[in-house]
């Protein structure tokens, strides 16, 4: 007699039937030889996760859908072959063209390119290819609107069976914060000019580590080292004596932990030729977000200062002592009467004859 074929069932996974030759089972169990029908796992998720998973799914979905920017998958043949496929919405908010244009023909994207990034961007593309290495670049584009827009993509490769590589692409919009940045050069720009035409205010500016970032005309002349000298170099091994190097650091440090600045003062620094030089000196700490913090000095030369006061204490002390004797009511310099009575008076007095 047959006996009935066996079922062995895994609970909670999704199962497939298979036969398999039962003499292995005969010589084991000392059943007759037949058939033993046994349910395998079909895929390896059990079905309690399968909700699970494709909820997720979904959701990855919708995401793709609301990203401010666009989602494809690109694919460069062996022979050179473009093709783009799975683009989410935000490609024809992106580009202003229906995705199954771009699909249809992807040299519709290549044509909104500026001249000048077209180059540079497919060398990008390829290099990519080359070696897997994920990719990111920034370039320009003209949509058909003549709207003109900074884009920037990344993506990682994958070698496909047929040779092809594919990237899984996502790509932004970032003409806001290009001309952003482009606006804050401007203004860095004018005002590094302004500051190289103020002829005798020294400013320069420091980083967190004291290395120089900036330095203007005026520290030229004050210090004695040119920008392209001084920039890139420490502040303590420019201008500052060796005496003082602990207390700069020192003060620095509490600086940059508090954010408050170090007070204004006369100090007494180093010129390149070893020098001493008196400034008074003044300091600006700046933590703006998105850049690192840096510092600025802004130093007035006091060797003029100096002489000048010098001068006028001399001025003052010969008025004091005129003043002294006028009220003793001794001119302290001859009278226009005596200064004309002796420019009048003979060199040589005449001799009289007595004879």
């Amino acid at each position: 007699m047959r006996p009935e074929p066996c079922t062995a069932a895994l609970a909670g996974y999704r199962l497939k039937q298979t036969q398999i030759n039962s003499d292995t089972v005969y010589s084991t169990f000392g059943m007759t030889p037949g058939v033993l029908t046994v349910q395998l796992p079909e895929t390896p998720v059990p079905l309690d996760r399968a909700p699970a998973q494709q909820a997720v799914a979904t959701h990855l979905l919708t995401m793709a859908e609301r990203l401010p920017g666009a989602l494809f998958r690109y694919v460069l043949t062996p022979n050179g072959q473009e093709h783009i496929a799975h683009m989410s919405q935000g490609c024809a908010d992106l580009w202003e063209v229906p995705n199954t244009t771009i699909e249809r023909d992807v040299a519709t994207l290549w044509a909104m390119v500026d001249a000048q990034d077209i180059g540079p961007f497919r060398h990008s593309i390829r290099a990519s290819a080359t070696d897997l290495s994920d990719w990111s670049y920034e370039w320009r584009i003209t949509t058909p609107s003549g709207v003109q827009k900074w884009l920037h993509g990344v993506a990682r490769p994958q070698r496909l069976d047929d040779g092809s590589t594919a990237w899984d692409t996502f790509i932004i919009d970032i003409t806001h914060s290009r001309r952003t940045e482009a606006n804050l050069r401007d203004n860095d720009a004018r005002y590094r000019q302004m500051l190289d035409r103020v002829s005798n205010v020294s400013v320069q500016g420091y980083g967190t580590d004291l290395i120089t970032r900036y330095w203007n005309k005026a520290s030229e002349r004050l210090y004695g080292y040119t920008a392209e000298e001084a920039v890139g170099r420490s502040l303590l091994d420019l201008i500052i004596p060796s005496a003082m190097i602990d207390g700069v650091n020192a003060a620095t440090a509490h600086m940059i932990a508090t954010g408050e600045s170090i007070p204004e003062g006369d100090l007494v620094l180093r010129r390149k030729d070893g020098s001493p030089i008196e400034v008074f000196s003044s300091h600006a700490y700046l933590d703006i977000p998105g850049s690192e913090p840096e510092f600025y000095c802004i130093d007035f030369d006091l060797t003029e200062r100096r002489e000048a006061d010098a001068l006028r204490t001399v001025l003052e002390s010969q008025l004091r002592e005129s003043q002294k004797m006028e009220a003793l009511g001794t001119p302290p310099w001859p009278s226009p009467r005596d200064i004309s009575t002796t420019a009048c008076a003979p060199k040589h007095p005449r001799r009289v004859s007595t004879s």
